[in-house]
Formats: C-alpha cells, sequence, structure tokens
C-alpha cells in the first residue's frame, strides 16, 4: 500500500521550521514493513499536493496536525485528496484530544488517536487485506452518522521501531542556526515524560509514561547526518531527555565514544542533574539545555503538579552557568486562579536566576490536558470547538481567555519585558555571538518570509512586525505595573 503523509504549512507563523518527527516515525516504520510512504512537508514549501497524488497515487493520505496554525492548509489539502477519492486520516496531538472536531470536515474520514506507527500500519494491512477497520485500535470514525472509537491502542515498544529515514525530507532546509552550530536539526531519542503536570498534554497522549529508542539506532542516525549533510548541531525535541541518573549517563557517555564535532541542546527536568552529571553532557557536546520551571510560587508549582524541588532551581542554573551550558528557562504565567502575590514571585526568580535566557508564555487551556478539563468541568471555560473557531487560537503568544486574578495588561508587560531583555541581551555564552537570540529570531523570520512566495510575504512581514512592536510597547511602557513588579532597569527587585 502506499500512503502519502502531508505536514500542513502552519497560518502566520514567524519561525523557522523543524523536522515533522513523527511523521518521519511513521512513514520510516511503514517502510520498514512492506509499504510505501512519503512525506510532503508543507511548512518548508507549498509544494502542489495534486501533482504529487498524480504522480505517486496513494492508496491513503494521512496529515499531522499538531497545532492550531495547522488546520487552514490541513483543511486545504484534504480537500484537494478528496477530490481523487482518497480516504484521509488526521493525526497529532490536537486532533487526538478533539477528534470529533476533525470530523465536522466532510474531507476528514478518520482520526488518528495517540501515537501512530502501530495504527497506520494496521490501518493498510486492513485496507489491503479487505478486512473491517473497527479491529484497527486507536480510531475514531463516523459511521451511519455516529462517531465510532475503536479503542485504546497500548503503546509501542520504541526498541522495536527502525531508524528514521531522514532521506524522507529535505535535510537541508530544516537547518537552523542555534547557538553554536549553524546547522542543527531536530532529532529525537525518546517520547513521553513521566510527569503529570496539570497544563501539559503528556498525561494524556503518552499516559504519563517516558521510552526511548535504541541507542544504536540514534547514533547511526547522527553519523549519517553529520557525514551527508555536514550536521554539526541537534536539538534532541524530546519531552524530557532522561529520566535519571542512569539513563543520563549510559546515553550520555554513547554520544562523547561515538560522537565528535556535533554540538547538542535538549529539554531537562530541574532536580534530576547535578555538577557530575552536567559535567558528563557538557563532554559530551551539551551546549543548551531548556528547563520548564513554569512558576516561582510554591503553591502554584503544587497546584500545577510540577513536582520539582524548588530549592534546585537557582543552583541548577548556577552549575550550568559555571560548565559554560546555555539556559533557558521557561516560565507560565496567569494559570487558574493565580494570584498577583504568586506571580510575583515568578518574576522575582525569572529576575534573580542565571538563566541565559528567560521565556515567559501565558497560560492557555490545552485540550486533553487536565486544566482544560477542570476548566472546562466547571463552566469556566467553553471551549472552541469547529475547526473555524480553533484555527483562529494562538496559544501561550496572545490571551484568549484569563482565569488569573492579573489584568491582561499586567501579564502583557511581564512576558514582552523579558522577551525584550533576552531578544537583547549582548552576550549568551562564551563562544557563542553576541546578540544570537536576536539574530536567530531575525534569520527565523527571513525564512519563514521567503519559504511560502510572495502572497504570504506581506502577510508575515506585517505579522513580524506586529509582534516586535507589541514586545517594544509593553516592555518600555506602563512604568506603573513595571515598578508593581520589578521589572524596571536592571531586574531585580
Amino acid at each position: 500500500m502506499k500512503v502519502l503523509f502531508i505536514n500542513p504549512a502552519p497560518k502566520g507563523f514567524t519561525r523557522s521550521v523543524t523536522a515533522p518527527l513523527g511523521l518521519l516515525s511513521i512513514a520510516s516504520y511503514l517502510n520498514a514493513n512492506g509499504h510505501t510512504a512519503i512525506i510532503c512537508d508543507r511548512t518548508v514549501k507549498k509544494t502542489n499536493v495534486k501533482k504529487i497524488i498524480k504522480d505517486f497515487s496513494p492508496d491513503i493520505v494521512g496529515v499531522s496536525v499538531i497545532s492550531y496554525k495547522g488546520i487552514s492548509d490541513a483543511l486545504i489539502v484534504s480537500e484537494q485528496a478528496k477530490e481523487f477519492s482518497l480516504p484521509v486520516v488526521w493525526g497529532g496531538t490536537l486532533f487526538s484530544a478533539l477528534p470529533e472536531s476533525a470530523l465536522e470536515s466532510p474531507f476528514v474520514d478518520m482520526v488518528s488517536v495517540g501515537e501512530g506507527e502501530e495504527t497506520w500500519l494496521d490501518i493498510l494491512n486492513s485496507m489491503e487485506s479487505g478486512s473491517d477497520i473497527d479491529n484497527v485500535k486507536g480510531l475514531v470514525y463516523k459511521k451511519d452518522g455516529k462517531v465510532c472509537y475503536t479503542g485504546e491502542r497500548p503503546l509501542g515498544d520504541l526498541s522495536s521501531f527502525p531508524s528514521i529515514d531522514y532521506e524522507l525530507v529535505d535535510v537541508k532546509s530544516l537547518f537552523q542556526e542555534y547557538y553554536c552550530s549553524d546547522k542543527t536539526l531536530y532529532l529525537f531519542s525518546s517520547k513521553g515524560c513521566p510527569g503529570k503536570c496539570t497544563f501539559c498534554f503528556n498525561p494524556e497522549f503518552h499516559r504519563s509514561t517516558h521510552r526511548r529508542r535504541r541507542t544504536e539506532h540514534i547514533i547511526n542516525e547522527i553519523c549519517h547526518l553529520r557525514d551527508a549533510y555536514s550536521l554539526n548541531g541537534i536539538y534532541f525535541a524530546d519531552e524530557l531527555f532522561a529520566r535519571n541518573r542512569e539513563e543520563l549517563t549510559v546515553f550520555c557517555n554513547e554520544l562523547k565514544d561515538n560522537i565528535k564535532g556535533v554540538f547538542w541542546g535538549c529539554q531537562m527536568r530541574i532536580g534530576l542533574i547535578d555538577r557530575e552529571l552536567l559535567k558528563l553532557m557538557y563532554d559530551a557536546g551539551c551546549r543548551w539545555i531548556f528547563f520548564g520551571v513554569e512558576s516561582g510560587s510554591k503553591e502554584t508549582l503544587k497546584t500545577i503538579k510540577k513536582g520539582i524541588d524548588y530549592d534546585k532551581i537557582s543552583e541548577t542554573f548556577r552549575l550550568c552557568k559555571e560548565l559554560g551550558i546555555i539556559t533557558i528557562a521557561a516560565f507560565i504565567i496567569g494559570f487558574p486562579g493565580e494570584t498577583r502575590e504568586q506571580i510575583a514571585d515568578t518574576v522575582r526568580l525569572a529576575s534573580s536566576i542565571d538563566a541565559t535566557q528567560i521565556q515567559v508564555n501565558f497560560f492557555a487551556p490545552f485540550a486533553g490536558s487536565e486544566a482544560y478539563n477542570d476548566l472546562v468541568s466547571s463552566g469556566r471555560y467553553v471551549p472552541p470547538l469547529t475547526l473555524k473557531e480553533l484555527s483562529r487560537i494562538r496559544p501561550t503568544e496572545v490571551i484568549g481567555n484569563n482565569f488569573s486574578c492579573v489584568s491582561d495588561k499586567e501579564l502583557k508587560v511581564i512576558r514582552y519585558s523579558f522577551m525584550w531583555r533576552s531578544l537583547f541581551k549582548k552576550e549568551l555564552s562564551t563562544g557563542v555571538k553576541h546578540y544570537e537570540f536576536a539574530f536567530k529570531m531575525i534569520t527565523d523570520a527571513v525564512k519563514s518570509l521567503f519559504g511560502h512566495g510572495i502572497l504570504q510575504f506581506f502577510g508575515l512581514a506585517f505579522l513580524s512586525a506586529k509582534e516586535f512592536l507589541t514586545a517594544l510597547v509593553y516592555a518600555h511602557f506602563f512604568p506603573r505595573i513595571r515598578r508593581k513588579y520589578g521589572l524596571e532597569k536592571g531586574g531585580k527587585k
């Protein structure tokens, strides 16, 4: 069987695109199991889908919709696929939580819920044999006007999955400049996280589990990308790079022994690493780490079930700085019921730690998360459920609904004040060019502007300018709010 996977173009997106890791994993799995899968990545270039269908003659089309920004283009390519009377299946984290919303479209036949590798293999085998699709676990579809769910599928054993075939995408078009490397690509070594954070989709999508891929596959992929494409940087996109000391030690030693000339970064959890492990990570090529701190309020951290040791936060960033590892500290403001005092605690912590960069995002209720379910069940949130409404959402960047006890204006002043500091921070780390973060933001925007043709150029240019001016206004005006939160020049209260 032949399947065409499509990664839809995001609407109003002004950042560099990343590798479609989910589709790469599914397509590689299907190809290793006797089928033929290809990927059309419209985040890079809006390739003519009709031409691909005519040339490739697929039996089925899969569309990955992992964010609200991809909905509009997903509908366009799905309609084009239906012109050829092809079955269309949507998948991804978003519509795994909202499958019925996807099925409102006449161009969507099924939704693959959760992890897709084994589900897609069963779909193709079922089509090939002519057996009933009802027997394929992990699918939602309509039958006789009713929504049917075939049941939850057990999580796959990643150690049995094949290596990722990066020849399925245009690798060079996915390279980014990232701190110490100018040819950085997103890869993944594991899936999921054991955490139960109330604002995150992970407890529902990955069932709070953490599973690793085979180390030899990861090493071979890196070596191939380095030798074939001159890759010199990796961003491990795992929700959690490693869950314990032993796992981290073993993997870092493998990287240290087998990978030369490639720097990398990852996402880690506060409290899991000490000086010894950080030194090992540095020696293995680690040059940046993203930490989701989320809040400076102990009360808020408890409410959102973050489960980190508050007393380890400052120490972790201090140790990273001493060892020369760039750190990105991410915070969220505007949690449901969050008070001014709790948000002030977050501002104080963010201003005091030795993080290289501070990212502050607005709370947004993500479908499938505990916080989303609580807000809906309590009547505090009436979620948009139509595809048209969902396509307008810009979570974390724009305040759609404010569930906190603090005004929108105050939240914006806090977010953009920290954004402005990071944007124009002169020196991030030894060996990194001055104003690296600002340079990356500009190059990302330029690549995005020129990636989708002249028709979208002016629209994206407008969005980029609007984002910059918004940051400028909220970061430099509203002195009363800035003083209230200790955001005046110098940054510490």
